[in-house]
């Protein structure tokens, strides 16, 4: 059984990474990276908390994934979910480094109750219209990681590896067909750089470098998702059971990943934690051959003592007062409109205070975008911490592209909806503002065409005055350009491609956006 969880979560980990490459230009009637989301057991009560509706979409994968967790126990933790499968891994590659020692009773009784007041936050948030639930979700975090992460330092490192690999004449035949699939099926996008991605760097050192003090320690005490399967588990039909002929070596305790096996209060027997459980099947495998005290089987009517950690009625008021604690914090910190006028949603966005509530910061697409036009980048906080990791057009490290509309596309809650792309090329998301302090035309007096030649719009945004300036040599006629606003859709080109070294001559506003 330890083979079988092993093989189906390398399978799954397998699978995110597919679908992960595949979220990409073009996309067109695919399975994508928003599979994974479907499968998520916390989205579908947030969202019916949030909207007062049923999305079939959603509801259907979960209302499955809770059914076999009610059959046979918390199996999404170690079988389904990436980040799962990333700390295994991790736990794996870094054993000889861990500093696992057992924590004190008293701070595991209250490290127990952290999922639980998050779960009971997230709930309590999203019915207030706020999306804090997305911090803390296990699909969401993975995908930020592999977006902002690991496939950037892995496409850069890749590259160079192949292309200085290219000056060994030996390996020429082979380094050209590893270059050929590296460029159709990894990389056809090239190398992969984003922004602003430090406070996710901050975020997996934290994940991560908790796995050296305790196997799973986000699992066990911070994922509120973990914890809503948990609390199902508890009477899930079947699980992991210890016989009478158990000896109590203490094997099974030690090995178990997320500390589900522990010793009653009399110390006599060992009881499992289904909440807890996540059916790695390790205490299996470990248990002496000779003794074979654990099986997997219809559940019995044991149930293990867990009073020191139970949420109290206090622990409930205490999660509803932060909740509400939490809104108002959003609520009454100084907006600044100054900021909000860089602030450019993707084209399909919902108005922003919707916005917020149903983006779960999941870089799908960003990732989308930077097989395209690259201008979609993670927010950092600028008037609501709600913005920290949402999707921004920064028009200098990138532009909409014209015939792209995949973002709406990839996104799984609609917080940018699909557009046919006949709509999106007409669909205002801002709109370009020359400087003149700095525009090649205004202020040296020499013609610039660069931001002209590039704008994909059919009639051209972007017209000519013809003036006469007075030089040192006389006069001469130079083409000042300008923006025509009714045919201008902010999609960003011109910015990116101002060929102003430092600040362009030419940016994108959301003021008058549609």
């Amino acid at each position: 059984m330890k083979k079988l969880s092993r093989f189906v979560q390398i399978c799954f980990l397998a699978l995110f990474v597919v679908l992960f490459l595949k979220t990409r230009y073009p996309f067109k009637d695919e399975m994508g990276i928003e599979f994974f989301f479907r499968l998520s057991p916390l989205l579908p009560i947030v969202d019916v908390v949030q909207n007062y509706a049923l999305n079939i979409d959603l509801l259907i994968p979960g209302v499955l994934i809770v059914a076999i967790t009610y059959l046979f126990g918390r199996f999404f933790c170690s079988w389904i979910c990436p980040l799962g499968a990333l700390l295994d891994l991790f736990s794996w590659l870094f054993k000889p480094f861990s500093l696992i020692k057992p924590f004190p009773a008293i701070s595991t009784a209250f490290l127990r109750k952290i999922p639980a007041f998050l779960l009971m936050f997230s709930i309590f948030t999203a019915a207030l219209h706020t999306s804090f639930w997305a911090f803390f979700d296990p699909i969401s975090i993975t995908l930020r990681f592999f977006t902002l992460i690991f496939f950037p330092i892995f496409s850069y490192f890749g590259t160079k590896i192949i292309n200085f690999s290219r000056s060994f004449q030996p390996l020429e035949e082979i380094t050209s067909s590893i270059v050929r699939y590296w460029e159709k099926l990894v990389l056809p996008e090239g190398i992969n750089h984003v922004s602003d991605f430090h406070s996710v760097v901050f975020l997996l050192v934290i994940i991560f470098g908790l796995e050296f003090f305790s196997r799973r320690f986000w699992c066990r005490y911070v994922c509120p998702s973990g914890c809503f399967l948990g609390l199902i588990s508890k009477s899930a039909y079947s699980g992991i059971q210890i016989n009478s002929s158990c000896v109590s070596c203490g094997q099974c305790v030690e090995k178990c990943p997320m500390g589900a096996i522990e010793k009653d209060i009399s110390e006599k027997a060992l009881q499992i934690n289904r909440s807890l459980c996540t059916l790695c099947f390790d205490c299996i495998y470990r248990c002496p051959p000779n003794v074979r005290a654990l099986d997997f089987s219809k559940k019995t009517a044991e149930t293990f003592n867990e009073s020191s950690s139970a949420f109290t009625r206090r622990d409930f008021l205490r999660s509803i007062s932060a909740s509400i604690a939490a809104f108002g914090l959003t609520k009454i910190v100084q907006k600044n409109p100054s900021e909000k006028a860089f602030f450019i949603r993707p084209p399909g966005a919902i108005p922003e205070e919707e916005f917020l509530e149903k983006c779960i910061k999941c870089m799908a697409c960003v990732r989308m975008c930077k097989s395209n036009g690259s201008c979609l980048q993670p927010s950092p906080i600028k008037t609501d911490i709600l913005e920290l990791w949402t999707p921004v057009a920064v028009m200098r490290t990138g532009y909409c592209e014209y015939n792209c509309n995949l973002c709406g596309q990839i996104c799984p809650t609609q917080a940018i909806k699909p557009l046919q792309l006949e709509k999106k090329q007409k669909l205002s998301i801002g709109k370009a503002v020359f400087e003149t302090t700095l525009c090649i035309p205004y202020s040296r007096g020499e013609d610039c065409l660069v931001c002209e030649e590039h704008c994909p719009v059919p009639q051209k945004a972007i017209k000519f005055r013809e003036r006469k300036i007075k030089t040192k040599n006389g006069t001469k006629t130079i083409k000042r350009p300008y923006v025509d606003y009714s045919l201008c859709i902010g999609c960003g080109i011109c910015e990116h491609k101002c060929p102003l070294p430092s600040r362009p001559g030419i940016y994108i506003t959301s003021d008058k956006a549609d």
